[in-house]
């Protein structure tokens, strides 16, 4: 399936980018350009995480800037750290039976921090609304069982900011595991990539303190910062791991193909939504078997 909509999409987030950096006209002008071009020539069959990464180099390139966002993913990664003991506080008045849920909630509520689809993201609404959700979906208990049983746990991150949340998850889970994961392996991007989350970010919100974590990277599409969401080397990741959870539109695009993955994300846009069957905006746990 193409995915038209994200043709339009990425050239409207570059021009986005520009506008809010400040970039002057001519040099606008200019990356736009080479993005229409790019996409032009590309080969459509892509997925929207391969167009993306295709996309963002050039727009790297032609701005002259390696990490367009790293101030603002540094902003980001303050501000869910405000929110993050009212969150605690939540879960540590809930049965122990439902605190898995609530930190799920979190986790996944932390996933509208993108300056992708949808930059007018409101977090503290998106947690309080998704907090107050009495049902989650059906595998949504698959998950939790798992989640207490597994022994190794492989994980992919997204965005900066929302990895505030994502670190709360899984202290959450250890705080009622009968033992602590053998080992926690967190996928990071290996470069900058928009507001995407790459070792610099996770280290500096302590995720590096997690019991037996370890570190991976995945590409952002330029050599030498990690391996594709398809190659053999991230399928071997996933089979050597007992349960393998995957956070945001990216990863989902990138990984849906695999099985034994729970997904959690946000439909933030119409094409996303569509392709999951959903209401633009809808929370989803997803399991692909």
């Amino acid at each position: 399936m193409i995915n038209f909509p994200c043709f339009i999409c990425l050239q409207k987030q570059s021009l986005d980018t520009m506008k809010r950096l400040k970039i002057e006209d001519s040099i606008q002008e200019k990356t736009l350009r080479k993005i229409m071009e790019l996409l032009l020539n590309i080969d459509w069959s892509l997925s929207s995480d391969e167009l993306e990464n295709e996309v963002n180099i050039v727009f790297r390139g032609e701005i002259g800037n390696a990490d367009p966002f790293k101030q603002i993913k540094d902003i980001n990664n303050k501000e869910s750290m405000k929110l993050i003991e009212a969150i605690k506080e939540k879960i540590k008045q809930t049965d122990a039976d439902k605190k898995i849920a609530k930190a799920t909630l979190a986790a996944i509520a932390g996933n509208i921090i993108d300056f992708g689809p949808d930059k007018n993201f409101n977090v503290g609404k998106t947690l309080q609304k998704f907090l107050k959700k009495k049902r989650l979906p059906r595998d949504f208990n698959y998950l939790r069982e798992e989640l207490l049983t597994a022994n190794t746990i492989l994980y992919f991150l997204d965005n900066a900011g929302e990895i505030v949340f994502d670190k709360l998850l899984l202290e959450t889970i250890n705080s009622l595991r009968n033992k602590p994961f053998s080992r926690i392996s967190l996928v990071v991007k290996g470069g900058p990539f928009v507001n995407d989350v790459t070792l610099t970010e996770a280290l500096s919100i302590g995720m590096n303190e997690i019991p037996n974590v370890e570190f991976r990277k995945i590409g952002n599409g330029e050599p030498d910062t990690g391996p594709n969401r398809k190659s053999a080397i991230v399928e071997k990741w996933i089979k050597e791991h007992d349960i393998v959870l995957s956070k945001g539109q990216a990863n989902y695009a990138g990984l849906h193909s695999y099985k034994n993955i729970y997904f959690l994300l946000i439909a933030k846009c119409a094409y996303s939504a569509s392709v999951l069957n959903v209401p633009e905006g809808s929370l989803i746990i997803k399991r692909s078997i």
